[in-house]
């Protein structure tokens, strides 16, 4: 005996509703998907950015005094030390003049105050660090620098937070250091990106 028509309509109706679910749930999937990687794209690229743009006014600054007042070893440490350890910090002062007065008023115009430097030699020692920077995160800088001809950028976690680092490469006299430019993601990035892995996750 066939079964009630009644059931028969009821059955349909559930495989559609089944069905239906399931392609929500698939473009859900997809669309979180595609979000997640657009935001990761475009956070990172921004933030990319802007720590080797900071990397770069490091160099430049550095590499402006030593053309300037020669390429002693000398040189070098006061240049890495007045632009890395000196930042947030008033150099320009009346009575020095000329190329020195010029080149602190730029140091000072660097705005890093709430970035993390350090300076790694080619032997793997820290040269300078900025001001606001901890023994224990000084460490953390140190294991992760690399010796690149290329910008390298790694993620990095302190205190339960999230940091991106850019290891810089610097040459000087054929030997290549690194100068380390961090600094911790956004609350707001995060947040987002930590909402997107709920959804993804409590789709069925």
């Amino acid at each position: 005996m066939p079964p009630p028509l009644a059931v028969v309509v009821d059955s349909i109706e559930f495989e559609i509703s089944v069905l239906y679910t399931i392609i929500l749930g698939v473009i859900l999937v997809v669309f979180s998907g595609m979000l997640y990687a657009m935001l990761f794209y475009t956070l990172y690229i921004e933030l990319d950015n802007d720590l080797k743009l900071k990397a770069e006014k490091i160099s430049q600054s550095i590499n402006i005094y030593l053309e300037v007042k020669g390429q002693d070893p000398q040189a070098l440490m006061f240049a890495v030390e007045k632009t890395i350890a000196s930042q947030g910090k008033r150099l320009s002062r009346w009575w020095i003049i000329g190329f020195e007065s010029r080149w602190f008023r730029q140091i000072e115009g660097m705005d890093m105050e709430e970035d993390y430097v350090n300076f790694v030699s080619h032997q793997s020692q820290s040269l300078a660090k900025s001001g606001n920077m901890a023994e224990e995160l000084a460490g953390l800088f140190l294991r992760n620098a690399e010796f690149l001809s290329q910008p390298s950028f790694k993620n990095l976690s302190y205190n339960r937070r999230k940091m991106r680092l850019i290891n810089y490469p610097f040459v000087y006299k054929d030997a290549r250091h690194t100068i380390q430019v961090g600094v911790f993601q956004k609350p707001i990035a995060e947040a987002i990106l930590a909402w997107l892995n709920s959804v993804m996750i409590s789709v069925p």
